[in-house]
């Protein structure tokens, strides 16, 4: 992604379609294309570090907080130690029931295809750790555990690849061979490898495919977490979506429908047209916390 793309990237902003009645939606209306581009990096960091999904601090969410679940043909059930992904943010909650909504329905081909609105409730806090704390359980479970988690990435990487696919077929250990790239990483090779972790955590049946997610999850739970940031999705695609590891402990049903086409498409322009309001809003209190920023 260009650095240019970065912050819009960030609440799911496409450069390429702007909100309705708000131009291309690349910067903030009103602050001008050229004082915005300058002073950007600074707001970008100042937004990764106090607000959404990429704060630093614990991030926690009361006991008797509405969250939204999607689900396809049905609706969702909570089901024991299977964990579920909702958001609580009301703008994020716009962008999964219309944009995912209709991605989900489409993805399918099918246009018989039902896509549900769960609408659930904690019935006790979620607590997720901040951005640095997921990062450092991660390295710190690949330094206890080095050899099965190069396995668990070698796995994943053999899943997803078609050719690896047909190569593991012949007659050789390619699990191991392909760990070996996996083993004595670093530090600066561990940041980078992280949002590759964070890509594997869909339900997976395989034990090699689910080894990794399983292991780090227990890990957080030692630490008393209930909960995580989704990073597959935060920034590029939503402000904080969360994964909730033990939802029959933690959430209730309340009540769930199927939306419509129309439904669906409503959600998406409500979503681009809040979302700008909140950039915007964002931009506002960032100029007063630091004048010295402020466009001349």
């Amino acid at each position: 992604m260009e650095d240019k793309h970065l912050f819009l990237a960030h609440y799911g902003v496409s450069v390429d379609k702007g909100a309705p009645g708000r131009g291309s939606g690349r910067y903030p209306k009103g602050s001008g294309e050229r004082p915005f581009q300058r002073d950007k990096p600074k707001f970008e960091e100042w937004v990764r570090e106090h607000k959404g999904g990429t704060q630093t601090d614990d991030v926690r969410i009361a006991k008797g907080t509405s969250v939204q679940n999607i689900s396809v043909n049905g609706k969702r059930q909570i089901e024991p130690g299977k964990k579920m992904y909702v958001s609580y943010d009301p703008i994020d909650k716009l962008r999964y029931a219309g944009d995912y909504a209709q991605f989900m329905k489409n993805f399918r081909n099918n246009y018989g295809t039902k896509v549900y609105r769960n609408e659930l409730q904690t019935t006790q806090d979620l607590l997720s750790p901040g951005r640095e704390r997921r990062k450092e359980e991660f390295y710190g479970l690949y330094r206890d555990d080095t050899n099965n988690i190069a396995r668990y990435m070698a796995a994943q990487e053999i899943d997803r690849s078609k050719i690896l696919r047909l190569i593991n077929k012949l007659p050789i250990d390619l699990t191991s061979r392909q760990a070996k790239h996996y083993m004595n990483l670093g530090q600066k090779e561990l940041e980078k490898l992280y949002p590759t972790f964070t890509t594997y955590f869909g339900d997976r049946k395989d034990d090699k495919l689910s080894y990794g997610t399983d292991a780090y999850i227990a890990r957080l739970k030692k630490a008393g977490y209930n909960s995580m940031i989704d990073d597959m999705d935060v920034g590029d695609y939503a402000r904080s979506p969360l994964i909730v590891f033990d939802p029959d402990k933690s959430l209730s049903y309340v009540k769930g429908k199927p939306l419509t086409n129309k439904e669906m498409r409503e959600n998406s322009r409500n979503y681009l047209k809040e979302n700008s309001k909140a950039i915007e809003e964002l931009w506002e209190e960032y100029r007063k916390l630091y004048p010295e920023e402020k466009s001349k």
